[in-house]
Parts: structure tokens; C-alpha cells; sequence
């Protein structure tokens, strides 16, 4: 979908990563087991942030325009909730070390953790959601005319 994308050899689905990265600390904030490939997708879903980020700082008439509506909408949700670089390194961070020590951060920075990846992908879900059911819509239409 984006050169992330193509350079991982896999499609990014960033709701799917905040998902299984919030799972992943919900049950660390409960005090149960690490789940180490869970937490994992926040990771990832950190690094394909950054790679938007850096894309949308070279000028619009220069980006690569994709095929995959998503990517554009996931690019327009990232400016609208105001997201920084630096912000997600951060949480990137935070992430690699509890997946090295559970124990490194308060419950309060995993809980913090997770309203930023719900926060940040929220618009994207939104988005995707409203997609597919104009999917739906439109095949519906065409399969009854």
C-alpha cells in the first residue's frame, strides 16, 4: 500500500495492529502474561506512523498516489488528530522497552499507551468502516439494476 508496505512484503492494516497492541497491554495492565507478538504489532504499527509522517512533509504534488484509498485517508487522519513524530517515537520507545521488561513502566503509562493508539487510529477505522459499507452499498446496486 505504501513503500513501508512494499519494503515489509505485507499489507498494513493499522487497526488490526492497535488492536492486538492494546490487547497486548490490557492484559499486562491486569497483571497476566505478556503477549511478546502482540505487542509486537505496536511496533510496527509505530514505525508505519512514522513512515506517514515523513511522507506527508514532502509536498503533495511529489507523493506517490496509491491505488488504496486508505492509505490517503490514513495520511488525511494522522494530520487531523494532530500526531508529531516525535510523539510516536516516543510511545514506540515505551513499547520496545516493556516488550524487554514488562515491569519498566507504571500502569499509568501502559494505560496512556493505549489511549494513544486508540486515539491515533480511531479516524482510521472510522474511515474503513464508512469505505466498506460503500462497498456494500454500491455492489448492491449494481447487482439489483
Amino acid at each position: 500500500m505504501t513503500r513501508f508496505a512494499k519494503e515489509a512484503k505485507t499489507l498494513v492494516n493499522p487497526v488490526q495492529l492497535a488492536d492486538d497492541a492494546v490487547l497486548a497491554l490490557a492484559s499486562l495492565e491486569r497483571g497476566g502474561e505478556l503477549m511478546p507478538e502482540l505487542l509486537s504489532e505496536g511496533i510496527k504499527l509505530c514505525d508505519y506512523l512514522i513512515t506517514l509522517l515523513k511522507e506527508l512533509k514532502t509536498p503533495a504534488d511529489r507523493r506517490p498516489h496509491f491505488a488504496f484509498r486508505a492509505v490517503d485517508a490514513d495520511e488525511r487522519s494522522l494530520q487531523e488528530s494532530k500526531v508529531n513524530s516525535k510523539e510516536v517515537e516516543e510511545m514506540r520507545e515505551k513499547l520496545c522497552d516493556l516488550l524487554k521488561d514488562p515491569t519498566s513502566h507504571a500502569k499509568e503509562e501502559v494505560r496512556s499507551i493505549q489511549e494513544f493508539l486508540m486515539r491515533v487510529t480511531m479516524p482510521m477505522w472510522q474511515y474503513r468502516a464508512a469505505e466498506s459499507q460503500e462497498r456494500k452499498l454500491k455492489r448492491g446496486v449494481i447487482v439489483r439494476d
